[in-house]
């Protein structure tokens, strides 16, 4: 929790960090509903300035990475690359998971340490709920 509590302090992360949830979904709808979301994110912070946008998926197998892009060019992203990633070997994922279980704890009790900080991180512009 203390290194949640310092990156949604620290200015530098300002509106990169993007989250969305989604409720009462069936593990078969997992991949369906992790696309729309990322695609949902790429949309909203493009800035129309990258020529190509770099997505890293934990746990993604071969397969399922070529699904991922083949099935964000459909929803119209072009210069996407997805890849895959896992907690060892990369930071940003590490961030990831850290936001996922903050997000978690916050969802199960409005009034834990979790959703204070999440709502500190919301106020302060760091993280930002992604909908559609």
């Amino acid at each position: 929790m203390n290194f949640m509590r310092l990156v949604v302090e620290d200015v530098r992360f300002s509106g990169l960090l993007c989250y969305s949830t989604f409720a009462h979904i069936q593990r078969t709808e997992f991949d369906h509903y992790t696309i729309k979301a990322i695609a949902n994110t790429v949309q909203l912070t493009n800035d129309n300035v990258r020529s190509s946008t770099e997505i890293y998926v934990d746990g993604l197998t071969l397969k399922k990475q070529s699904e991922y892009s083949q099935q964000l060019r459909a929803r119209g992203l072009r210069g996407v690359r997805v890849h895959r990633a896992t907690d060892q070997g990369h930071t940003l994922i590490r961030l990831a998971d850290a936001l996922a279980g903050l997000i978690r704890d916050a969802i199960d009790s409005d009034e834990s340490e979790a959703a204070k900080v999440l709502r500190r991180g919301k106020r302060n512009g760091v993280i930002v709920e992604v909908r559609g």
